[in-house]
């Protein structure tokens, strides 16, 4: 099995399942999505354990699966008919709530499919984000899916802290590590925060007047603020409405230059 076959059915999963659908409608939560490969033993992932990155808790590909060879990491992009729904209005939109949560259900079932195709044709696979050892603490994680898609050559990080990929920052990811030897992605870019606007010559800085906490500076990210906000002031209405444990805002992913694609 190769690259080309997984990224196949990746992509054929994502087209067909119903998983992949706002309920009672046709409006796709995520297009096709984007999947790149990185070496277990890549020597940023040891980077990403210095605390100035993650964190000395950050495992590494080898402590998930010993004798891992590869990581597969990919990125789903959320649906224009998705975004533009959250681009208005103060508060979260419903259809962006689905994307978050509904979108996450489906984003495990995908971990789970390629771990079982992985399975199927004989090799040790493991998705760190379902695994009983996967932990967050302080809002930092052991294994940082965004981290883990900078080196596979998925994109480089926002002023927002988001994900800017060539489909742009709005969408969800996620990874499996695997024993199987596949080819490392090139990565593109030299600098960890290369595609965003404001870091290559100062031109931007949108995602900023878009937070409605007033969480974001030419400085970066006020996480506290950020999560204070989601937790306590974001669509309650709609939280009590569906159950969802809290309500995710993503103001500053869409109405942005990088929403979906990379500027």
């Amino acid at each position: 099995m190769n690259q080309q076959e997984l990224t196949e059915e990746i992509k054929s999963f994502v087209a067909r399942d119903r998983g992949n659908f706002v309920p009672d409608s046709q409006i796709h939560i995520f297009d096709t999505p984007l999947v790149r490969i990185a070496r277990a033993e890549d020597p940023y992932f040891e980077r990403l354990q210095a605390d100035a990155v993650v964190g000395p808790h950050h495992r590494l590909p080898s402590d998930w699966l010993p004798g891992a060879r590869s990581v597969l990491s990919y990125f789903l992009p959320i649906s224009r008919q998705i975004c533009e729904t959250n681009r208005a209005g103060p508060t979260c939109s419903e259809e962006w709530m689905y994307a978050r949560f509904h979108g996450e259900l489906f984003n495990d079932r995908l971990r789970r499919l390629i771990t079982e195709l992985l399975h199927s044709k004989g090799h040790a696979a493991i998705a760190p984000a379902l695994d009983t050892g996967y932990m967050t603490e302080n809002m930092n994680s052991n294994w940082s899916e965004r981290h883990v898609a900078f080196i596979a050559g998925l994109g480089t990080f926002g002023l927002n802290r988001g994900f800017i990929t060539d489909e742009g920052m709005a969408g969800r990811i996620g990874s499996v590590v695997t024993d199987l030897a596949l080819e490392a992605s090139p990565r593109s870019y030299t600098d960890h925060n290369e595609y965003c606007l404001h870091f290559q010559d100062g031109s931007c800085g949108e995602c900023v007047s878009r937070c409605p906490a007033g969480a974001l500076d030419l400085n970066g990210k006020d996480r506290v603020a950020c999560s204070t906000h989601i937790q306590k002031v974001e669509g309650s209405g709609v939280r009590a409405k569906h159950g969802f444990p809290y309500a995710p805002c993503g103001k500053c992913y869409v109405d942005v230059p990088c929403e979906r694609k990379r500027p």
